[in-house]
């Protein structure tokens, strides 16, 4: 198996040299996602697989029972993302793009997530919070008082017993090079 990493926008990767192609929240950081797909594209063997992963209605996220302080901290988010090129609707996008570089669509998959306090997806948010956040708060996103009132909220949630998180959506897409 031959795996790389490098820039999606100057690196090379031979023509019909690979099998498969997979791409995992790539093309929400991307501002030319034509490009990439080009690439992707042509460094397939005619029947190789091209898998991507991506955002599909970020702003789908909710926290319930509802939470103004959760929907502000994630419109934010959205707007961080939008103001840096990036694209957290691309997942519905990435079929068209693919069909236009020689890829077929085979299948289609949504993948959305509850959960509740103490899973794995309820600690991403937890991790989340505390890596992406201040970043808000140092582009002008929010204030610190709204990233406390958040976490306070957030940890109360935590604590209910009947609150659950649903995940931003993504779009798993998957082809096959003709």
């Amino acid at each position: 198996m031959d795996v790389r990493i490098g820039d999606v926008y100057r690196d090379e990767y031979g023509p019909d040299k690979y099998d498969g192609v997979f791409v995992r929240w790539l093309f929400c950081f991307l501002t030319d996602h034509e490009t990439v797909v080009t690439k992707a594209a042509a460094s397939l063997r005619s029947g190789g697989k091209f898998i991507a992963l991506d955002y599909f209605n970020y702003l789908a996220v909710d926290l319930e029972p509802p939470s103004d302080k959760f929907r502000n901290i994630f419109q934010n988010i959205y707007r961080s993302f939008i103001d840096a090129g990036g694209d957290l609707y691309v997942g519905g996008k990435l079929p068209s793009i693919m069909r236009r570089h020689g890829i077929v669509i085979d299948e289609l998959v949504p993948i959305c997530r509850a959960a509740r306090p103490g899973s794995l997806v309820w600690e991403w948010v937890t991790r989340f919070q505390k890596t992406y956040l201040p970043g808000l708060i140092e582009g002008g996103y929010i204030t610190q008082q709204q990233l406390d009132d958040f976490r306070e909220e957030w940890k109360s949630r935590e604590e209910d017993g009947v609150s659950f998180f649903f995940s931003p959506p993504m779009l798993g897409v998957v082809g096959t090079k003709s």
